[in-house]
């Protein structure tokens, strides 16, 4: 018979386990790409939780799941967004640098 913890804790996870398994994948991606000690903290303490909750059937995690997965899902949001950012500044180099090439080719031709 489960316990009420044991249905809070399943609750926690099971609400959304796409978003979970989501945003684990994507910090083990990021994780791949770069050494970032408070992802990996984080992470494992998503995994540790994950992994302890059907062990403690008589515990109640789904505070601490949701916690976790808070923390995890910030800290990859922040990682994405320095991607992102990144990404826009090169772009941004790129076309102002191919608008200069075309402004000086042009330039020449009209000459």
């Amino acid at each position: 018979m489960a316990t009420a913890a044991a249905i809070s804790t399943a609750n926690a996870i099971n609400s959304n386990p796409s978003q979970v398994s989501e945003v684990l994948e994507v910090a083990k991606s990021i994780l791949r790409r770069h050494q970032d000690t408070e992802l990996a903290q984080k992470l494992f303490v998503m995994q540790e939780y994950l992994e302890i909750s059907p062990m403690h059937p008589e515990r109640d995690y789904s505070e601490a799941l949701q916690n976790a997965l808070a923390d995890l899902t910030a800290a990859v949001q922040l990682h994405l967004n320095t991607e992102l950012e990144a990404m826009i500044s090169l772009f941004g180099e790129i076309a102002a640098n191919s608008l200069n090439t075309a402004a000086v080719q042009e330039a020449a031709y009209v000459r």
